[in-house]
């Protein structure tokens, strides 16, 4: 298969059913190949696969004969043979580019029904003053109403989960905030104090340890 694709993508007319490329209508499906073996081969005698001897012996002369016939017949079903055998490989290769053809085309068809539907199920000018009375279109009005409020709802209900989301991440912050605030300001009044204790010739080892930051 492999070996299949990379002759087909040499070739001007294969490398469009192995490409990515959406098929159009500018592009039509190869047409299939009716061919038949030559009538100018000469056909073998099939019968004589199913002649008996009329006796159980015979003469040096008739067995070469005989031979001689068979070899012909055989080289000629062999000639046949090989023949039938292109008639097939060329049907064969038809039948890979109708399938290669038709598989775009069932790429093409699909894109087209997997399009994206039109959520309204009525296009109705509410600017303008309507009469409806057919119960159909009135269950088809209610239908679109409760789409819509549906959707509002989800909607809503995401924005609401968001904030909240929001709020949430919100508080950890702020108090991160403030205890950063705090070493810092704890920090600040070690730094002072320990200023205040060099000047009094105070030994370091008697100093006051520094203040320790709380992880996030």
């Amino acid at each position: 298969v492999r070996t299949l694709y990379t002759g087909l993508s040499s070739t001007s007319s294969g490398s469009f059913l192995v490409s990515k490329t959406p098929l159009t209508l500018s592009t039509p499906i190869l047409p299939p190949v009716l061919k038949a073996v030559p009538l100018t081969l000469p056909h073998p005698d099939w019968s004589l696969g199913y002649a008996k001897p009329a006796t159980p012996y015979t003469t040096r002369q008739n067995l070469q004969d005989e031979n001689e016939m068979l070899q012909t017949n055989l080289w000629q079903a062999h000639t046949l043979s090989h023949a039938q055998d292109g008639v097939i490989e060329g049907s064969r290769a038809t039948m890979v580019f109708q399938n290669l053809h038709l598989r775009k085309l069932n790429d093409a068809l699909h894109g087209k029904k997997v399009e994206k539907a039109s959520k309204r199920t009525l296009v109705i000018d509410a600017s303008k003053g309507q009469v409806y009375s057919n119960d159909s279109i009135r269950e088809g009005l209610f239908t679109q109403e409760e789409r819509k409020k549906a959707a509002a709802a989800e909607k809503t209900l995401k924005a609401d989960g968001r904030a909240a989301k929001r709020e949430a991440q919100a508080k950890p912050d702020e108090e991160w905030k403030r205890i950063k605030a705090n070493h810092e300001e704890a920090v600040k009044a070690w730094k002072t104090d320990c200023e205040k204790l060099a000047s009094e010739g105070v030994p370091k080892k008697n100093w006051p340890k520094g203040p320790i930051r709380q992880r996030k």
